[in-house]
């Protein structure tokens, strides 16, 4: 597969210069004559790798990577900044901003080769392991969901048995209790399907720029607080604890369909009620803060543990099994890549055995 690379330069001597020496080497070459015109194509053909002269009309170096950056599509393209001697006082700040690599004019083309290989080789290396961590996560997944399964359909089997052998004897408390209890894990298998779905699509979109970027583009917009009531108190009326909870919402329009935004709430509320004890208080508060718009959900359970607060930090889908082969904190992971497509941010705070605090940000419609 050919490898593309943007070079983005005023001069067009120089361009012309550049474009012929990487041909030359078999590399694709796009190119702008200005950081306005680079940045539109970076996003609209996210090229493999871009050279960026730093002084430009209408748009600066700078100020080019720093909305690469920004934008989820093209913060991982690598940049290499092209500078002169003058401008090397100035180029921390671009480094600061996450510039891969700077060459300073007149450069060799030995050098010039010599860092774009490397920058290209670094990519690939961190493309394999992505691919290595996801292999490793379907593992997991694979090995954890038996068990899941067998965890829920088994009581069904049970309550089958008893159902055989003593509905001549059964009150109706008793039937309705049994009831009761096959339409909880019937409603927790038919969920437990859907979020595979779910998780397999949106692991698709996120590994893939285009999908991403299409996916970005069709975002709609919701009222938050109308959703947050509505599944909120359906998910305590589920845990029969609809005295527990305690919502003080503020209410907007915020940048998310309210099919996502339902689901992300299905699944942080689910664990609020799930991990804390009946008595207890599950707390949702939101407010609007400048122009983004924040949701605390709060629970007063057993949090994470250290070692496993730690991995969902440093990575979700590693918390997703634990060494016994139970699956945990897969609707977590659904939640975070819904928040984080769609723009948003999802933070954690725990403390084991007393209290977890789940935070999201997102953009306001004004």
């Amino acid at each position: 597969m050919t490898t593309t690379i943007l070079l983005i330069e005023d001069d067009l001597l120089v361009r012309k210069n550049l474009q012929d020496i990487l041909e030359l080497e078999s590399f694709q070459i796009l190119e702008a004559s200005n950081g306005k015109e680079g940045l539109l194509i970076a996003q609209t053909h996210l090229p493999d790798l871009i050279l960026c002269d730093v002084m430009m009309p209408e748009m600066d170096g700078y100020e080019v990577l720093q909305n690469l950056r920004q934008n989820p599509s093209t913060k991982n393209i690598p940049l290499i900044f092209l500078t002169a001697k003058s401008e090397l006082e100035s180029l921390r700040a671009g480094m600061d901003l996450g510039a891969d690599d700077y060459l300073i004019k007149p450069y060799s083309i030995k050098a010039l080769l010599l860092s774009i290989r490397l920058r290209l080789d670094k990519k690939a290396s961190l493309q394999e392991e992505a691919q290595q961590e996801l292999s490793d996560f379907r593992y997991r997944l694979t090995r954890s969901l038996p068990k899941r399964l067998n965890n829920l359909i088994s009581p069904l089997h049970s309550v089958a048995n008893t159902l055989k052998q003593l509905s001549d004897n059964l009150t109706v408390q008793e039937i309705e209790e049994i009831a009761e209890k096959i339409e909880n894990n019937s409603v927790e298998i038919h969920r437990l399907f859907i979020n595979l779905s779910l998780y397999s699509q949106l692991e698709m979109i996120a590994s893939n720029p285009k999908m991403r970027e299409a996916y970005q583009s069709k975002r709609s917009q919701c009222f938050p607080s109308a959703v947050i009531t509505k599944v909120a108190q359906l998910k305590a009326q589920q845990y029969q604890r609809l005295r527990d909870l305690k919502l003080t919402l503020q209410d907007t329009k915020i940048a998310l369909s309210e099919t996502n935004f339902k689901k992300i709430i299905e699944e942080l509320s689910d664990n609020a009620f799930r991990y804390s004890l009946p008595g207890s208080t599950v707390e949702v508060v939101s407010q609007i803060d400048e122009s983004r718009y924040r949701l605390f959900i709060i629970d007063a359970g057993q949090g994470m543990e250290s070692e496993l607060y730690e991995n969902w930090m440093g990575n979700p889908k590693s918390s997703l099994s634990d060494p016994k082969g139970n699956l945990e904190g897969f609707g977590l992971v659904i939640a975070k890549y819904l928040v984080e497509l769609n723009g948003g941010q999802l933070h954690i705070e725990s403390i084991p055995q007393k209290q977890t605090i789940v935070h999201l940000t997102f953009s306001l419609i004004s």
